[in-house]
């Protein structure tokens, strides 16, 4: 089986996710011989309800919450409370 990674896409990252991201991700994924998995919603509980659908198949998170970053208190909590590794990514710098 597999290592497997759950990508989750927060608000606005539909296009760049699917044009740009998800296409090298699956790349390096597919030289690491890494399952990917993929999912972009445009709120917080969507991003909730990708997490809790495939984290009996995941083994770790990455996630990009996007502008929803300095917020996402229950986004948050749902990947403390799986226990998989996680590990936030921003593309830009967060405002002050």
């Amino acid at each position: 089986m597999a290592f497997s990674v759950l990508v989750l896409h927060g608000p606005n990252l539909l296009l760049l996710a699917a044009n740009e991201i998800d296409p090298r991700l699956e790349a390096r994924a597919s030289q690491l011989g890494v399952e990917l998995f993929t999912a972009q919603a445009n709120g917080e509980e969507g991003l909730l309800d990708a997490l809790h659908a495939e984290a009996e198949r995941i083994d770790a998170i990455l996630v990009n919450p996007g502008p929803l970053a300095p917020s996402a208190f229950a986004l948050a909590e749902g990947l403390q409370q799986l226990g998989l590794p996680a590990v936030e990514v921003l593309l830009t710098a967060l405002a002050p």
